[in-house]
């Protein structure tokens, strides 16, 4: 389990009423993954408060915690597409004891240390262990009125306290006269269109052209934190560390260059000028791996070169010196990560001495569980099996192919094949091949899909459209669409297939019965992000959250 739980964490607020002569309480927000893949279900986390070398215990959930050790009881909280929170120091909550504020008064060196059980596997603790934000230290700081703006707040804090949008009472910009600074406050909530980043959470961000938005939902909540020179990269340009988001942008001063926003416009800030001046590094490919960012960027000389960055300008730095043909598809396994420079195929571990050439590889890389693989002329190989470095001389798939958790889904001459790595685990799948096109550049286009334990496809049987599914020994008709439409965009989310019709969206759990339309007017193009069986929508300036089971 020790290799294969991530949990990425952040602290949203900490808030003490003393006034109420209630406890303090610190909202802690976090993302879990088990194999690979969100969490679902009820999760039992364990909490200690430590000093910086982990072998004091300042608090913990229970009260039983000595010396950094591991608390008796754990807290159960429910774990939703890998997101949960929990209120620390809630007493209403089965075993978690009151949290004491003297501990952010008297001790500058707290660090938040967790387990995490999936109720399976037993408890593992987490690491690093995390140091707090400023925001619990501000429990026993006296903090002059007037000094929290609400533009610092994020969206969802806004929205549960009233506060609309962040806009002041004057309505004035709360920042520089600077062009490239001006952020006045939103007065009509998230614009129409845009493109869609990443989530934190419960906050989306946004690009709308030259503006970077954040927003839970409601129109409340939206807030614009910066309006760039140029813009923006969009989600190709984007990623999530922690509980921050880097992305790329060019404020007109110094180019394009490595950004991050941790959802408020105070918090919205350059990382790094790597190109200096007005001249555009122009990071791109990034990627989080454990707690650091790698991408690709140019500091000016001939060719790109391979980057990591802990969030901090002094802590961006090169990894690998620049090669011909610069540097490209990284994917993150274990505790390495592989990339590509011209045709050559490297991993590293962060450091100069740690970056090491294995061969000469064509095509591109791709991971499925523990394995690394190599997809070249429509042809899939092992990397990380047999000869280190080396794919296998024996074609293991062909394209176009799927990738489902740890399982790889490709054709073969009988039909579509599925395998999770070893040679037990490799079996006919679908009696049907994988559908698909390759365009130059683009990628395969796959038209089938892969839910349970069946190959979904759509087909026209002479006039009619119609949604196929295939397994191992049979093939049949899921649903007869007639003669008005095609069936486009099959795509999976949570445990449904949903798909465009006409000028719908529809879905279908594989049954007749099941397979209907779900809203008018919308189609998969207008789903940003999905968590479990609930998608969310975007249609003009409006988001909307929707069920499938529940539709």
């Amino acid at each position: 389990m020790k290799n294969n739980l991530l949990l990425l964490f952040f602290l949203l607020l900490g808030s003490w009423t003393s006034a109420l002569a209630v406890p303090p309480l610190v909202n802690y927000a976090g993302r879990v993954a088990v194999k690979g893949q969100p969490f679902e279900g009820t999760g039992q986390l364990k909490f200690a408060l430590v000093n910086a070398s982990g072998k004091q215990t300042y608090w913990s959930n229970d009260g039983t915690s000595l010396n950094g050790s591991e608390p008796t009881a754990h807290v159960s909280v429910q774990v939703n597409g890998g997101l949960y929170s929990i209120l620390l120091g809630n007493t209403a909550i089965t075993g978690m004891s009151a949290l004491d504020v003297s501990v952010f008064r008297t001790h500058s060196d707290v660090k938040l240390r967790v387990w995490f059980s999936d109720g399976k596997n037993g408890f593992q603790q987490l690491s690093p262990d995390r140091p707090f934000s400023s925001v619990p230290y501000a429990l026993s700081a006296g903090i002059p009125d007037g000094s929290i703006e609400l533009s610092m707040l994020s969206p969802a804090l806004r929205a549960s306290l009233g506060l609309g949008t962040g806009q002041t009472s004057g309505g004035g910009n709360q920042n520089s006269n600077s062009p490239t600074n001006s952020n006045p406050p939103p007065t009509s909530g998230l614009p129409a269109g845009g493109s869609f980043i990443a989530a934190i959470g419960n906050s989306f961000y946004f690009a709308h052209g030259k503006e970077l938005w954040v927003t839970d939902g409601s129109p409340a909540s939206s807030l614009k934190l910066k309006t760039f020179y140029a813009a923006l990269g969009g989600a190709s340009k984007g990623t999530v560390l922690g509980n921050l988001l880097f992305f790329t942008a060019d404020d007109g001063t110094n180019g394009r260059e490595l950004w991050k926003s941790d959802g408020t416009v105070n918090g919205t800030s350059l990382v790094k000028d790597i190109a200096p001046g007005a001249y555009s590094s122009s990071p791109d490919t990034l990627t989080a791996d454990g707690n650091l960012l790698y991408f690709n960027a140019s500091d000016g000389t001939q060719q790109r070169k391979f980057w990591k960055s802990d969030g901090t300008g002094p802590g961006t730095t090169v990894v690998f010196p620049e090669r011909t043909g610069g540097v490209n598809n990284f994917v993150p396994h274990g505790n390495q990560i592989y990339f590509k420079s011209g045709a050559l195929l490297y991993k590293t571990d962060g450091t100069a001495v740690g970056t090491v050439e294995l061969a000469y590889q064509d095509g591109d890389i791709l991971l499925v569980g523990d394995n690394v693989l190599l997809v070249e002329g429509g042809l899939i190989y092992y990397i990380t099996r047999g000869i280190p470095g080396r794919a296998d001389t024996t074609p293991l798939l062909r394209a176009p192919y799927l990738v489902r958790g740890n399982i790889l889904y490709g054709n073969n001459t009988e039909g579509t094949y599925s395998t999770d790595g070893t040679p037990t685990g490799t079996s006919l799948f679908s009696i049907k091949p994988m559908l698909g096109d390759y365009t130059p550049g683009a990628g395969w286009n796959v038209y089938s899909q892969v839910l349970g334990e069946s190959l979904y496809f759509p087909e026209k049987d002479g006039y009619d459209y119609k949604l196929m599914k295939s397994n191992s020994t049979t093939t049949s008709t899921v649903k007869n669409f007639g003669r008005d439409h095609a069936l486009t965009n099959l795509s999976v989310y949570g445990n449904y297939l949903l798909f465009d019709h006409g000028a719908a969206l529809w879905k279908s759990d594989g049954t007749e019965a099941g397979t209907v339309m779900i809203k008018s007017g919308a189609s998969t193009s207008s789903i940003f992000h999905s968590t479990g069986n609930t998608v969310y929508l975007k249609t003009g300036s409006s988001i909307e959250t929707i069920n499938l089971a529940a539709q």
